[in-house]
């Protein structure tokens, strides 16, 4: 059985449902008597008469209030691929004519000979009522009052198997029945049941119009007989085979369709149409059946003394999942109905993962050093774990980290675990085979993916300290290790709060024993966009005002609290350096571990400016995808991968073929300092890429272009063997993952964990929780036919808001209304967002007081327009989205009047909340419109409903033949959700993706790996260049285009040839660089340009961005000779 106390939050979920519906559809009661015309008051679930008027719907967001978004310019900083909308989807131009229809279609086996059709609606007529009315002097009078009267008409009709066309009703013979039925060659017959309004002139169309109407079919005996869709399919649709225990029954026709089934029963009993159908979506647990309370620890894991009961328990874990595996096995052995290569091959998967993971736990046992690292893994994630409750705790009470470290608060979940384990062999053994398998970890929303990832980039960490001395030719005790890579700085935001708490926790345990973790800090840095972080630190020293505001502005704006007690970090904290090229960030409170009063002061090991990130070369990047289009402009990124040779004391690691100064000598104070050679650090091991349905499309083709630079600058010679990096991907949704991870990472082989099992609800490390046991989240459909967008907006918005109020002043519910109070409304572009906006600032509030004279006993719910109504949107700084999403965890608070309520009222977002923004208290959300992408869709509304059950109302467009199409198949989609996320695309090497990056390639990967042509005026030195060394440089991108476009290698091998001709032909004709800030003398000339910017003849347009792919391209005509 559900919590009790959950099923009383799934109790107010259902009062906002049945409110929406009663206000939308109607009615408030069978025979109700309402003061305003029906077609007023209601605006779905209504069939109107053939020849009512047509309604113009071409575009209503043009319409007055619903204007455009005003420009308000933020950071700047969106990256591709969540690209905000400025227009909406088209959508059908024309006049429509209001609904007079609606159906729904099913299947039955030829044998079943009769149905009946159960038929109901309301009519109204006017009436004139006497009614006493108070005047403004106390008196009564009588008055005369206009009402509308509900009638409630309902009518059974009996279906024959040999009948078809029109049934007139006997209620009403205006009203009919269309039957059409088609038998099938599989032994089914396929059938369409029409209600149809043929009302004819002469009354008021109020009058003539079926309000509330239904259609619901069943066996004349009440036996189920209506056939799954894919039953009467002659071939089975891709990925149905994994949905077969969620059927769909039925389809609407201008209206959504739903059925009831009895558990037990492969058929459905009843089919009918539903104007607001809903569909509730079961949890799901990652606990792993057979696995002891505690086992998981991470206090215990950590502790040196217990491997064996670590291997024990580890070994437990590996043994449930193989016994898991033979069920599967024995299952599709007995059942007829599974299809044999497709059991087989994913049972094939599930045994592949199950080895991968004995294999860890075998290289745990074998080798010490592994396992030390694993000890390094539980002790920084436990401590991290700790640092969290203690800064969130400490913000508001004296206390001591001891309190928390001291208390087993924190275990891993077993998927996390297993995902771990099957990944050590690739991180330890550089040459095995899984170090080129790409490993896709696919889990829900919510469900711990960072904390797998996490536990593997602190194990990555550690190993390599560890290994450090067995290193001849690189630097092991230091240098960038891991590079994780997101597509949006909202994303970023909050994962680097996160990541950078497992950093601290990292760096304090090596420092407890430094001789294993190396001397050097454990550090994470900040490389993002320049709009969020600076760049340089020349614009805080040359002398321009405006820059060095924007310079502190957008570096103070970063870390805003502590990472370890949670106190908040001012601008001065930050203690800006600028001939060391260092920032040092430190905490004011007095007992903190980062105090910058303590005798030996310690600095948060973060670094946020581009130019010190270089210099210090730290542990952890953390950086967005477009970041890297920086690769052919900048020379000292070569530091990230490792391409050092000397250390300066002020300046840090300076990158091979860079120019410096030999010393430094003694200035202001400061003593003079000699630049020292040093080794190479080895590159980075592990790159992890969050949110890999992400990177596709136009963004995926330029991305998997520069990924080429990536990963040669990332890989290493041994013994004549290449060695890779190791990739880790992850992902809630996504589709066509083999195809998109060899385009993207030039990788033959990828797994996904959990592998898939023979049903979606159970991976054995992923099960469905029943709605008996946990109510979860419940999807709502409006589609409100022959209404503008703006009307069901209206409707919506303020139903939702009035309810989760007036439920708020009932003490039954008050306790339980916080994840509903607040809004969040979603739209697919800027402009459907402003003209929301504006509707929050008039329409809506007028429609709060007419619900508020109207329904409400407890009277009006006012919106708090300049704190409780907010944005999240590319246009907000990313200091603004941060402190929204902080200010969005408050909670409502029964103690205080409605008009002091500190939470917010609503907030309205486009696609940038689709991934990152993890607030537990969210449980209600309108999505306007149907999203382009159905990953986006489950994306954005998982953010709601993860802590208490949550409720989603989708308002489609009926204009819109996607969002009807959606509509109609309302249950059947949301039954099957990750069944319809579409397959990710990207096509690098395509010949007008080339034109972007091919020159690009080349430019990098010369300047990175040839010392003679890393600096900017160093271009010219191609003509000196070996050719030997240019084919050396071409070969990984003619590998990487026969692995990934085998049919444009030629073309690609000849461009290269081309541009290098044209390189050297430029060179030859006087200075050349790579760029120009400023032209210096009339000789001077330039290889690149910035894309977008006009441009000479020969020099190439190039990124320095991926936040503009989307621009047009070149379009070329080619014309055979006939």
């Amino acid at each position: 059985m559900a919590d009790a106390e959950d099923l009383k939050y799934a109790e107010v979920r259902g009062r906002i449902l049945d409110a929406v519906r009663k206000n939308l559809i109607g009615p408030m009661e069978p025979e109700e008597s309402i003061r305003e015309r029906p077609t007023i008051t209601y605006i779905t679930g209504m069939l109107y008469p053939t020849d009512s008027a047509e309604v113009d719907m071409a575009e209503d967001y043009t319409e007055p209030g619903f204007p455009e978004a005003e420009e308000q310019q933020g950071d700047g900083e969106l990256e591709a691929p969540i690209i905000e909308e400025d227009e909406s989807e088209p959508v059908q131009k024309g006049r429509f004519k209001k609904p007079s229809s609606l159906g729904i279609s099913f299947y039955v086996e030829e044998s079943v000979k009769s149905l009946r059709a159960d038929v109901s609606w309301g009519m109204y007529h006017q009436e004139k009522r006497s009614v006493e009315k108070t005047t403004s002097s106390g008196d009564v009078q009588q008055k005369e009052e206009t009402v509308y009267v509900r009638e409630p008409v309902m009518e059974s009709v009996a279906l024959n198997s040999g009948q078809s066309g029109k049934i007139r009703l006997q209620q009403n013979s205006q009203v009919s029945l269309y039957l059409m039925q088609r038998r099938l060659s599989n032994g089914y017959r396929m059938i369409s049941l029409y209600l149809h309004n043929d009302t004819g002139n002469g009354r008021e169309e109020y009058e003539r119009v079926m309000f509330q109407a239904e259609l619901a079919v069943s066996a004349s005996d009440g036996s189920p007989v209506f056939v799954p869709e894919y039953l009467c399919r002659q071939k089975e649709i891709e990925g149905e085979y994994y949905y077969k225990s969620r059927p769909v029954f039925a389809r609407g026709r201008g209206c959504a369709a739903v059925w009831e089934k009895n558990d037990g029963d492969r058929y459905a009993k009843t089919v009918k149409s539903a104007f607001i159908p809903d569909h509730e979506i079961c949890a799901v647990s990652p606990e792993l059946h057979g696995i002891p309370e505690k086992a998981f620890s991470m206090r215990s894991m950590a502790k040196p003394d217990r491997k064996e009961d670590t291997l024990k328990i580890l070994r437990l874990l590996a043994s449930l999942y193989a016994e898991w595996i033979e069920g599967l096995r024995k299952r599709s052995a007995s059942d007829a109905s599974m299809t044999g290569s497709v059991s087989a091959k994913i049972i094939g998967e599930c045994r592949n993962a199950s080895a991968r993971i004995s294999a860890g736990i075998d290289l745990l046992q074998n080798d010490e050093k592994a396992f030390q690292a694993f000890l390094f893994m539980n002790q920084s994630m436990y401590l991290q774990r700790s640092i969290t409750a203690f800064s969130q705790k400490y913000r508001q009470v004296p206390c001591s980290l001891q309190d928390f470290v001291k208390k087993d608060h924190s275990e891993w979940r077993p998927f996390q675990v297993a995902f771990i384990l099957l990944n050590l062999q690739g991180i330890v053994h550089p040459e095995s085979e899984d170090r080129e398998n790409v490993d896709l970890l696919y889990f829900p929303t919510g469900g711990g993916k960072t904390e797998a990832y996490l536990g593997l980039i602190a194990f990555t960490v550690a190993y390599r300290r560890l290994t450090a001395s067995d290193e001849r030719e690189y630097e092991k005790d230091g240098g960038v290790t891991v590079i994780m890579r997101y597509t949006l700085r909202l994303l970023t935001t909050q994962q680097r709060d996160r990541l950078l708490k497992l950093v601290v926790a990292m760096d304090m345990t090596r420092k407890e024993n430094p001789e294993q973790y190396g001397e050097s800090e454990i550090s994470i840095g900040f490389w993002v966009g320049g709009g969020v972080t600076p760049n340089k630190f020349k614009d805080y020293v040359d002398g321009n005002e405006y820059k060095k505001k924007e310079f502190i502005r957008k570096l103070t704006k970063q870390i805003i609290r502590c990472p370890y007690c949670g106190k908040d970090i001012e601008q001065k904290n930050y203690r800006i350096i600028p001939e060391e090229k260092s920032v040092k960030i430190h905490c004011s409170d007095p007992n903190c571990y980062f105090h910058d009063g303590a005798e030996t002061p310690r600095h948060i090991p973060a670094y946020l400016v581009d130019e010190e990130i270089y210099g210090k070369c730290p542990t952890v990047i953390i950086s967005t995808v477009d970041k890297f289009a920086q690769l052919p402009w900048r020379n000292n990124i070569g530091l990230l991968f490792g391409r050092s040779d000397r250390y300066c004391p002020r300046c840090g690691y300076i990158a091979r073929g860079e120019e410096h100064e030999k010393r430094h000598n003694a200035a202001r104070g400061k003593a003079r300092v000699d630049v020292e050679p040093c080794r190479p650090f080895y590159p980075p091991e592990l790159i992890i890429q969050d949110e890999l349905h992400l990177i596709t499309g136009p963004l995926g083709t330029i991305y998997g272009g520069y990924e080429t630079v990536v990963q040669e600058m990332c890989s290493v010679e041994r013994n004549g063997r290449k060695i890779l990096p190791k990739y880790i991907a992850s992902t809630a949704t996504i589709r066509n993952a083999e195809e998109q991870i060899r385009c993207l990472y030039s990788r033959k082989h990828f797994s996904q964990f959990p592998p898939d099992g023979l049903d979606a609800g159970d991976s054995c490390f992923m099960r469905e929780i029943p709605l008996s046991q946990k109510p979860f989240r419940q999807y709502a459909g409006i589609c409100a036919s022959g209404q503008s967008m703006k009307t069901t907006i209206v409707r919506l918005f303020s139903t939702i808001l009035h309810t989760a109020y007036d439920l708020s002043q009932n003490s039954e519910y008050a306790d339980y209304i916080d994840p509903y109070y607040t809004l969040i409304g979603y739209f697919n572009s800027i402009r459907e967002l402003g003209g929301a906006r504006r509707m929050l600032d008039d329409d809506i509030v007028s429609r709060l007081k007419l619900l508020g004279k109207r329904y409400g006993e407890n009277g009006q719910r006012y919106l708090n327009n300049f704190s409780g109504v907010k944005e999240i949107t590319s246009r907000i700084p990313s200091w603004q989205i941060t402190d929204v999403l902080e200010k969005l965890a408050i909670p409502y608070n029964k103690a205080l009047p409605p008009d002091k309520q500190k939470c917010y009222d609503v907030v309205i977002a486009t696609n940038m909340i689709s991934v990152g923004m993890d607030v537990d208290r969210l449980g209600t959300m309108a999505v306007v419109g149907q999203p382009k992408q159905n990953s986006e869709y489950i994306q954005a509304t998982s953010r709601v409903g993860r802590k208490f059950p949550g409720i989603i109302f989708t308002v489609y467009n009926p204009y819109r033949p996607r969002d009807l199409s959606n509509y109609e198949n309302f249950v059947g989609i949301h039954s099957q959700l990750y069944r319809y996320v579409e397959g990710t695309t990207a096509t690098p090497f395509a010949a007008r993706a080339r034109d972007r990056f091919l020159h690009a390639l080349v430019v990098a990967l010369c300047r990175l790996q040839m010392e003679s042509l890393t600096e900017n005026k160093g271009a010219s030195k191609i003509l000196e260049t070996p050719e030997a060394e240019l084919q050396h440089i071409i070969k990984p991108i003619l590998e990487r285009v026969a692995m990934v476009a085998p049919g444009a290698t030629g073309d690609t091998e000849k461009e290269i040839q081309d541009f290098i001709e044209m390189w050297k032909s430029i060179a030859g004709s006087g200075k050349l660089h790579y760029y120009l800030v400023k032209k210096s003398d009339d000789e001077s000339k330039r290889l690149l340009a910035y894309y977008g910017y006009p441009c000479m003849m020969n020099e190439k347009p190039t990124l320095n961005s991926m936040r503009d792919v989307e621009q047009s391209s070149s379009v070329y005509y080619w014309e055979a000779n006939v």
